[in-house]
């Protein structure tokens, strides 16, 4: 009797994955846009000039207690201005997953420039390009809901929004500088411990920071 040659398997090739090309997507340091950070100060030559300027004193305290993390200023002046510095980090494909904006604000909206005051909606045009999905607005009375209503219906990518719905004093604001370092460290607030920090705002400063998520809105939309 003859043998019979049994047919070796046949060895699998090894294939290269690849990353989904929307996940390898980053900014221009090489860094995901979920660690980067644009802090936006509003017409700074007023807040200068009132000392209540604080972007250099905030991206200090990032530096400080968040690294790792993409730091730019932008200081507004002009609207041309703006446009040109935005043009900018636009180029570079810049993308933030946060977006801190200082500035003089109301229920309405927020003075962008010396020569610009434009409403929440329109402000959520201008910072859209950036993907943000964290907006922490520490200007008087923009934490109300009609103002985070309109950031969400403006910024597609936009989860959550921390804001105060009435005045800011001085002391307040220094409390959202804790809470911004804290944020860029985390991909999911703890929602207890975000609470115990409302609090404790509260009974030191007498001010409110609100808390709104997208959630939230599709929840009370259909409810309705």
């Amino acid at each position: 009797m003859t043998a019979v040659r049994r047919k070796r398997p046949k060895a699998k090739r090894k294939t290269r994955r690849t990353s989904n090309p929307r996940q390898a997507k980053k900014g221009a340091t090489g860094k995901s846009k979920a660690k980067a950070l644009l802090i936006l100060e509003c017409d700074s030559s007023k807040l200068a000039a009132q000392s209540i300027s604080m972007a250099d004193e905030l991206r200090s305290v990032v530096e400080l207690f968040a690294p790792h993390v993409k730091i730019e200023v932008v200081k507004t002046t002009t609207e041309e201005t703006l446009k040109l510095q935005f043009a900018a980090l636009a180029e570079h494909e810049n993308r933030f997953g946060m977006i801190a904006v200082v500035g003089h604000g109301n229920a309405d909206g927020i003075r962008l420039t010396s020569d610009r005051g434009v409403s929440w909606s329109a402000f959520a045009n201008w910072v859209k390009i950036f993907e943000p999905k964290r907006m922490i607005l520490i200007a008087c009375q923009s934490g109300q809901e009609t103002s985070a209503r309109q950031m969400f219906a403006g910024i597609h990518t936009l989860n959550e929004v921390y804001a105060s719905p009435v005045n800011i004093s001085m002391p307040q604001s220094q409390i959202i500088n804790v809470l911004i370092p804290y944020l860029l460290r985390t991909k999911t607030a703890d929602a207890d411990l975000i609470q115990i920090g409302q609090f404790f705002n509260f009974f030191v400063t007498r001010g409110i920071i609100f808390r709104w998520s997208r959630k939230e809105f599709q929840i009370r939309k259909s409810r309705t």
